[in-house]
């Protein structure tokens, strides 16, 4: 997604990918 794309190593941006999947 383009959230991971931006901020791939912040563990923010992890977070929100694994709460959209």
């Amino acid at each position: 997604s383009k959230m991971q794309q931006n901020g791939y190593e912040n563990p923010t941006y992890k977070f929100f990918e694994q709460m959209q999947n």
